[in-house]
């Protein structure tokens, strides 16, 4: 009992200002935070250049960018995904699951059409795998999980998944207690694979044009998704001109990892580079966290996250011919999370643990690098754990951008909100 009174949903109403939650404005010359006082909330505008901190009085500013804040936010984007589906960049098209096929709907008039119309219950499209142990949880409290799906930055097409679940056997569950009180026990079923089972979900990328409804299938042989779905698992995701999909195919027991990129216009995959070991490869020491790779140049270079020299590290890859071109990061210490990278100055910022002696090395501190290697630079001074971009769960991950939450890096780099 005193351990539980601990608990998030115990302890945040009794702590006020445990975070600071940037919002920046002006390019990144000012931000403002909502300030929890003990007659209720005030903001608070701040000029990062001189420190100076001032509640912001009733009026239109205040209004203006409360409102733009809360827009962005991704408590405010999860809500609208659960009411309307997984809406569009350009806010035009909401996309649904629906009998195990997808629905686009259009905003502004409701209009609906099918998008994929041969789904079925095992063989599903935008489907998260029964084997999360998340969809039992979902069908009885009644969520409307949105499809497992990206769109694409132009608006013009859907990444999706097809989730071949087939052959995966079944599990039960008997629900003895129903919440509607009566007596007779309810049974749940759901596929799930034992680690010995021979079969286990598969997903097939698919790439879906909004106006024609034309199909591209990948030209790959279906990626296995015994948890999670590529999607949910951020391990796909769109070119920054929409033309390519790069995707990563974890193999089962995830001793082998392959980056690909998928021509969306042909359905053609390029195998960019390989990873394989006798032991577990992660691409994020942190489970089910975005993986630490980045396509940079529009494909000219990657950042690639590997354990090979014992410890988790980054490294530099040519993006067309799959060569190392050098080591990033080294040292017995440990890479945790890509925050950004400055491509125009050749920098990655970067959280880590363990490099500062006599310091826990569970406590994460946020470095600067070049992409050509050297010595990274502390931006985090403080013997501390430093909180930076939170992670939404992984089943909202797709359409929460990743590592969702307060971008405590200004838009310009210059100024950082370091909360420990």
């Amino acid at each position: 009992a005193r351990a539980e009174q601990f608990l998030p949903w115990h302890l945040n109403p009794l702590v006020r200002n445990a975070q600071v939650r940037p919002n920046w404005i002006d390019d990144g010359d000012r931000f403002w935070y909502e300030r929890q006082t003990r007659d209720g909330t005030e903001i608070v505008l701040v000029d990062p250049r001189t420190g100076e901190c001032s509640p912001l009085p009733d009026g239109d500013e205040k209004e203006t960018l409360v409102k733009a804040g809360q827009d962005g936010s991704e408590g405010d984007r999860l809500a609208a995904t659960l009411t309307h589906g997984l809406i569009s960049p350009d806010g035009r098209w909401a996309l649904s699951g629906r009998d195990s096929n997808l629905v686009l709907r259009a905003m502004e008039s409701g209009e609906e059409r099918a998008l994929t119309q041969d789904g079925e219950l095992a063989h599903a499209y935008g489907k998260s795998p029964d084997s999360n142990t998340f969809a039992v949880t979902a069908r009885v409290a009644g969520i409307p999980l949105p499809p497992m799906a990206i769109w694409s930055p132009d608006s013009r097409r859907i990444l999706t998944s097809r989730l071949d679940e087939r052959r995966v056997e079944e599990l039960h569950l008997l629900q003895s207690a129903p919440p509607d009180g009566s007596a007779r026990p309810v049974l749940h079923t759901y596929r799930y694979a034992m680690a010995a089972d021979e079969q286990i979900p598969h997903a097939e990328l698919i790439v879906l044009d909004v106006e024609s409804g034309k199909r591209v299938d990948a030209d790959w042989p279906p990626i296995p998704a015994p948890l999670l779905s590529p999607i949910e698992l951020q391990h796909a995701w769109w070119s920054d001109d929409g033309t390519r999909v790069y995707f990563i195919d974890l193999a089962r027991g995830c001793q082998s990892c392959r980056l690909c990129e998928l021509d969306v216009a042909t359905g053609a995959v390029r195998l960019i580079l390989e990873e394989r070991n006798d032991t577990y490869l992660e691409l994020n020491p942190t489970t089910w966290a975005q993986p630490n790779v980045r396509i940079l140049g529009g494909g000219e270079e990657i950042i690639w996250f590997s354990e090979r020299d014992g410890w988790g590290h980054l490294y530099l890859y040519d993006g067309q011919t799959g060569e190392l071109e050098n080591q990033i990061t080294s040292g017995e210490w440990l890479v945790r999370d890509i925050i950004r990278v400055d491509e125009a100055g050749r920098q990655v910022f970067f959280t880590a643990g363990g490099r500062e002696a006599g310091r826990n090395p569970y406590f994460r501190h946020l470095y600067r690098v070049s992409l050509d290697g050297g010595e990274p630079v502390l931006l985090t001074p403080v013997d501390a754990d430093h909180e930076f971009n939170g992670r939404p769960a992984p089943q909202f991950a797709a359409f929460l951008g990743g590592n969702a939450g307060p971008d405590t890096l200004s838009p310009d780099g210059n100024y950082l909100v370091d909360r420990w």
